[in-house]
């Protein structure tokens, strides 16, 4: 009976003093990393919220601890630049730095404005095919072929140059410890 006792009372202490599976060695919460932000220009971090607006959690440096550990969103903006992709601290923990690069609103707006025009080239030059393959007549034949080739060569470039717009436009973001 008193062994009983004696063991429970040692599983208690251990309990007690057990240290939680988000507590980190150095100090800080997996998931609440004390966050710096590094960048040359006013940009802030801001948390998604759904149903209420989004909030600004805090500005460039920062350096303050965010609490994340319940899987929240997060992005970088700032005036006149355009919102980075959005992402989740529940993995990050300690002193934690984002280098952040802010991408170009015309850049991005220019680049998404040209898929339009680039889709409906492809889609134009990809329908003259068939009437290239059903074409006897070989001055017609030719004059369809030059305008299939130039509708879709046209499209090509112009989805490749709308996806080079929108990569280089994006803001985009770092992280690594400190």
């Amino acid at each position: 009976m008193a062994k009983a006792a004696i063991c429970a009372l040692v599983l208690g202490v251990v309990a007690l003093t057990t240290v939680p599976a988000t507590a980190r060695a150095d100090g800080f919460a997996l998931g609440a990393p004390r966050l710096r932000i590094e960048s040359d220009f006013p940009i802030t971090l801001h948390e998604v919220e759904p149903f209420l607006g989004d909030a600004i959690v805090c500005q460039a440096p920062c350096g303050r601890i965010i609490d994340g550990r319940a899987g929240e969103e997060f992005y970088f903006a700032g005036d006149e630049i355009p919102a980075s992709r959005s992402f989740a601290l529940a993995e990050k923990s300690g002193d934690v730095v984002a280098a952040v690069h802010k991408g170009n609103h015309a850049l991005l707006a220019t680049g998404h404005a040209l898929l339009a025009p680039a889709i409906l080239h492809l889609v134009a030059g990809a329908v003259l095919v068939p009437f290239l393959a059903l074409e006897h007549d070989p001055s017609t034949a030719l004059d369809l072929q030059y305008a299939t080739g130039a509708t879709i060569g046209l499209g090509a470039a112009l989805l490749v140059t709308s996806i080079v717009m929108i990569v280089e436009g994006r803001t985009t973001f770092r992280f690594a410890r400190l």
